[in-house]
């Protein structure tokens, strides 16, 4: 499953990878701290500091992340509840690595209007709308995972692919 992970982000190196909400919070956290992912109640139920390893030697490669408003917002939320002087790092990396990503809008009454908003919520609609462009999708969010994949979309569960510290 390696080997077709790291096919899969080498094939979308250029063209985007969109990190889902919790991945990209770990890779906030385990780059501030990798000692914290296992202490911060927000990463701690979710991950192990080998996933924050794993994680960041898998996007290495990638020039282009991509990412959404309604991702950064749930990560800024997220970040949110960390204790200083973890915050004010994590959030001073945060707004430094915003201006490097691609960040593509779809308007929130488009969203609602969506098939999608009801059941996923407007975060993982407007991930489905992105993904379309076409981007490959790493997420660990198995309804997001199982809809993307129906749809023919490239899309990658961290979860299959994580390693075995769990």
């Amino acid at each position: 499953m390696e080997d077709y992970a790291s096919s899969l982000i080498s094939q979308y190196r250029t063209s985007g990878v969109l990190v889902d909400t919790n991945l990209l919070l770990l890779l906030y956290v385990g780059g501030y701290n990798r000692a914290l992912v296992a202490k911060f109640r927000r990463t701690r139920t979710r991950f192990v500091t080998a996933d924050f390893d794993a994680l960041r030697d898998l996007l290495d490669p990638v020039e282009k992340l991509v990412t959404t408003p309604y991702i950064l917002t749930e990560v800024s939320n997220l970040m949110g509840q960390l204790k200083p002087p973890a915050k004010a790092a994590c959030f001073r990396r945060f707004a430094q690595s915003i201006a490097a990503m691609h960040e593509d809008h779809t308007p929130s009454a488009e969203l609602a209007g969506k098939q999608t908003f009801v059941p996923l919520g407007i975060t993982d609609t407007s991930i489905l709308e992105v993904a379309a462009q076409p981007y490959l999708v790493l997420t660990q969010d198995a309804p997001l995972y199982n809809r993307l994949a129906s749809r023919g979309i490239e899309v990658l569960n961290y979860n299959h692919i994580r390693p075995l510290d769990f």
